[in-house]
């Protein structure tokens, strides 16, 4: 073959390489990776509606088997995947991570979502006062977490919370109505004296037992028990479904009759995850949210009246405290998430006057 002949079949062969290669690129945009409206996205080629992919995500928490709130969890990622909008992981036990760790993996804006309390995600976003829906005797009913939430104070703090990174849906997930589990009798704050209580590692729970005159000790769920067991602390605040699977029952000997607080959990995501929703994938997230808030309330109740006659058949001694005794202590409490957490000083006004 002559030299001039080799080359042309060179140039040829060069052309149809270069034009498969385009091709294949622009099969690739057609097909894959770009925004979508709604759960479909339009072929370029033929005009025809393809669904889009759903949207993969993974869910965390610290909570463990047979809690409410991991209840709750499991309705929700069944009811998000059976909408065909989602294919969601559940995990619970802090196998996804630690609610410090769930956030950061969220503020990357990695595809994780997680139900955290209002305190964890106001420590890291800089908006402290999300939890004062945790604050001490706020409530005189669980229900009245709603005029919280449904306030304009609030609603100004979820704006600020997706403005620094992390969408809160307001949906309120029951984790449950907290109590001391002590290995002496705590009847009136003086009591406390001396305690080394373990609480988990946010503002609210160091400022509250501080208020309550214990020691707080900040220690992850993880070694709770080995804590307890160890005597690294003397005491713990629990939910009672939560601390029966737990076995706290085994290193303590008393709970308070009385709850001190009730905490709410709210789902929460990366916002730009959020943002990168589409309409209907934002709407059945929502809906799946308030329905799992729903189902927590409606099973909430009874669990707890079937745990707290398990503690009491492993020996649990449940004892009354001085409710009015430890209220005047919530002052304190919000004194010092005003001067440790940089709370606004009427703070304390604005969501008693919401709540009563």
């Amino acid at each position: 073959m002559k030299k001039n002949d080799l080359a042309s079949m060179k140039k040829r062969m060069l052309g149809c390489v270069l034009a498969a290669s385009m091709l294949a690129v622009t099969a690739c945009g057609a097909s894959g990776g770009g925004s979508t409206e709604g759960s479909e996205e339009k072929d370029s080629d033929s005009g025809t509606k393809t669904e889009a992919e759903p949207l993969v995500l993974n869910i965390g928490n610290v909570f463990n088997d047979g809690s409410v709130l991991n209840d709750v969890c499991l309705k929700l990622t069944d009811d998000l995947n059976a909408s065909g909008l989602f294919e969601v992981t559940y995990y619970n036990n802090s196998t996804l991570g630690t609610s410090l760790e769930l956030l950061e993996q969220m503020l990357e804006g990695q595809n994780t979502a997680a139900t955290l309390s209002g305190s964890d995600i106001g420590d890291q976003v800089g908006q402290k006062e999300l939890g004062v829906t945790m604050a001490p005797f706020l409530y005189e009913d669980i229900n009245d977490v709603y005029k919280i939430t449904d306030s304009d104070y609030y609603q100004d703090l979820m704006q600020k919370s997706a403005d620094a990174g992390i969408h809160i849906t307001n949906a309120q997930l029951m984790s449950g109505e907290r109590y001391f589990w002590t290995n002496k009798e705590v009847k009136v704050p003086s009591d406390f004296a001396g305690v080394k209580l373990r609480v988990p590692t946010n503002s609210h729970y160091i400022n509250c037992f501080t208020a309550f005159g214990a020691t707080p000790t900040p220690i992850g769920v993880a070694e709770l028990y080995s804590s307890l067991s160890q005597g690294v602390v003397d005491a713990c605040e629990f939910p009672l479904v939560d601390g029966y699977g737990r076995q706290l029952y085994e290193v303590t000997k008393y709970i308070s009759n009385t709850p001190y607080m009730c905490e709410f959990l709210m789902p929460c995501l990366p916002e730009s995850v959020w943002q990168s929703m589409s309409k209907e994938q934002q709407e059945a997230w929502e809906t799946c949210c308030k329905e799992a808030a729903d189902y927590g309330f409606e099973i909430y109740s009874e669990r707890s009246e079937e745990f707290r006659g398990k503690l009491s058949d492993e020996g649990i001694q449940f004892i009354d405290i001085d409710e009015e005794a430890f209220k005047e202590m919530v002052p304190s409490y919000y004194e010092l998430m005003t001067k440790d957490a940089g709370w606004s000083e009427d703070v304390y006004d604005t969501v008693t006057e919401i709540v009563q």
